[in-house]
């Protein structure tokens, strides 16, 4: 390598470095992850961004009534009740923080909701609507619910029911700074972004998986047919997949973390490494977090 690329990368590496140092620093200081991007959200080159609004009265009455090709039409968005039940439903949005998300199979025909120990005052703020065959989960007033939530002594759950053996079209879940366990989910395709919040995802089997994790520390376990794509910042993914090493090929970059496949380990600035195989492509990006991948056999 060039003296001149050495100097760059080891730049690189120092400026990692010292911005994982000042986030470990904020979070004993008490901010989170949640509370920095609000910051540098809360304005903007073309105006002010008003940060405790997630929508304003005229976005919420666009909700009102949407008319779909085939006549039908929708309600607004409706505030959470404890328990609903949704037809039809083939793709799942979800978008939550400083929220306990559980995904579960069902016996049941239809996808069924349940809510728990939500604080009354914030009910108003967690939404679950159906447009077409989505089910959308969202929170408004993302600063008031986070000030409410951040600091509330008893887990407030959000439990999904999905019925057995149902393939959803897509499941896009986004949770930040909470908590999200899934267990037997089939899914064409499925996305997973956590903030800085844990995830344990069990028993999956979809075609396509996107997994990325910021802060937070994500555990995998299930099989991923055409490809798996992990994406990893300052924090932590574990992998178990489902066969062996040599039925994967992959394509590795690596930063200053580490990325452990099966007993090899890549680790170093700028690491970039394709290794043959057969079937499914695990695609692994890992800038200073761990991305440990082991398999069944």
């Amino acid at each position: 390598m060039k003296k001149g690329w050495k100097i760059f990368w080891i730049i690189c590496a120092s400026l990692t470095g010292i911005g994982a140092a000042l986030c470990i620093g904020g979070a004993v200081m008490g901010a989170d992850f949640y509370e920095v991007e609000a910051a540098l959200n809360t304005r903007s080159g073309w105006g002010w961004i008003d940060e405790n609004e997630y929508y304003d009265d005229d976005d919420y009455d666009d909700y009102a009534e949407t008319e779909y090709c085939d006549g039908t039409r929708q309600n607004a968005p409706q505030q959470a009740e404890e328990s609903m039940t949704f037809s039809g439903i083939k793709e799942l949005d979800v978008d939550v923080n400083y929220l306990k998300v559980w995904i579960r199979e069902s016996e049941e025909s239809e996808v069924r909701t349940e809510l728990s120990n939500i604080p009354g005052d914030m009910t108003d703020n967690l939404l679950l609507y159906q447009e077409g065959a989505e089910l959308n989960v969202e929170i408004r007033g993302q600063n008031e619910w986070t000030k409410r939530m951040k600091n509330f002594e008893e887990d407030a759950t959000l439990t999904i029911w999905i019925p057995k053996d149902t393939k959803l079209y897509s499941a896009s879940i986004a949770c930040g700074a909470g908590e999200l366990l899934v267990d037997n989910i089939q899914a064409t395709e499925l996305e997973l972004e956590i903030g800085a919040g844990f995830a344990e995802v069990a028993n999956f089997t979809v075609d396509q998986l996107d997994v990325s994790c910021e802060v937070g520390e994500v555990s995998l376990f299930g099989t991923a047919m055409q490809e798996s794509q992990i994406e990893c910042g300052i924090g932590a993914v574990g992998y178990q997949a489902v066969g062996s090493k040599g039925d994967y090929y992959y394509d590795i970059e690596c930063g200053a973390g580490t990325i452990t496949i099966g007993e090899e380990e890549f680790s170093g600035i700028s690491t970039e490494k394709m290794q043959a195989g057969a079937g499914s492509k695990m695609d692994v990006e890992c800038s200073i977090g761990t991305v440990t991948i082991t398999f069944t056999e």
